[in-house]
């Protein structure tokens, strides 16, 4: 059994809700050097090797994922049973103690006023209306790619327009998320639009919310020219305004459910209206359009 070999069955063991066309375009990309390896052979000395030359060829970002893919892998290899009746790997070469892993710089990406410009006037234009609901949701809500997928109605109080976020991974306890404007005017649209519990339904997935919305961010990112641009850029690019427009670390926090010290945070939690107004003043900076 090759590398690739274990791949193949990951994807088709992969859950639903997983996005097996990217993991694919990741395994393509950052291990192809090693697909037709068997996967016995493999040693970390090899790898070590490998992930360093990727490193410098194209950076610790690059190396570190192709190596995380790996990682994921071999853990899988040695949990699962194969057809003989033992184990397809004894061992995990991919390790982080086996082969350690590049220090990366933290990100700091967001669209300045000007790509901002163009996201918008690119975005109106886009001829799928979920792409742009979804994008635009992504942006204002500043919660992170899979959060925004897996949004359900009944999470979202259209009274007071507030999103509780079911706990997920990361955090402790569910996150409210108030809702401007331009939010509430997509969810409205959308409560009529779609049937069942999903605010992003996906197309031929028995009930299961969306499973990809790369291809959505792929075609906008390259048509505005925002080549370097990610989805979770969006949430740091929201985050990034409401500061340069004057909201105080605790709000932005709040925001984004990172972890506030002192006493005082769990009041912060349930007074979400600073946090709109914070928003919305960081839209109007951001040159908001809304969409007909």
């Amino acid at each position: 059994m090759t590398v690739s070999d274990l791949f193949e069955i990951y994807l088709d063991r992969l859950p639903p809700e997983r996005d097996a066309d990217t993991m694919r375009r990741m395994f393509d990309h950052y291990c192809a050097g090693l697909a037709d390896r068997p996967l016995q052979s493999v040693t970390s000395d090899q790898l070590r090797e490998w992930h360093g030359k990727i490193g410098e060829t194209s950076g610790p970002s690059a190396a570190n994922k192709g190596i995380s893919i790996l990682t994921t892998l071999y853990n899988c290899a040695m949990a699962w049973d194969d057809p003989a009746g033992g184990k397809y790997a004894q061992v995990n070469p991919a390790t982080a103690k086996s082969v350690p892993r590049f220090k990366e710089d933290e990100r700091d990406r967001f669209m300045s006023l000007a790509e901002l410009r163009r996201f918008w006037t690119t975005l109106d234009a886009h001829e799928t209306r979920a792409a742009r609901d979804y994008i635009r949701l992504a942006l204002v809500t500043a919660q992170r790619k899979t959060t925004v997928m897996t949004m359900r109605f009944e999470d979202i109080d259209t009274d007071n327009w507030i999103w509780t976020v079911p706990k997920l991974k990361g955090n402790r306890k569910n996150h409210p998320v108030p809702l401007v404007k331009m939010a509430q005017g997509i969810l409205e649209f959308r409560r009529q639009l779609v049937r069942g519990p999903w605010v992003f339904p996906g197309q031929r997935r028995n009930g299961k919310p969306i499973g990809n919305v790369n291809f959505w961010w792929e075609e906008i990112r390259r048509e505005a020219g925002l080549d370097d641009v990610t989805i979770h850029d969006l949430r740091r690019t929201m985050a990034t305004w409401m500061a340069m427009t004057g909201a105080p670390y605790q709000v932005i926090a709040q925001l984004l459910a990172h972890k506030m010290p002192g006493p005082t945070s769990i009041y912060a939690r349930m007074d979400v209206e600073p946090v709109r107004e914070a928003i919305q003043k960081a839209l109007d900076a951001m040159g908001e359009h809304e969409q007909g």
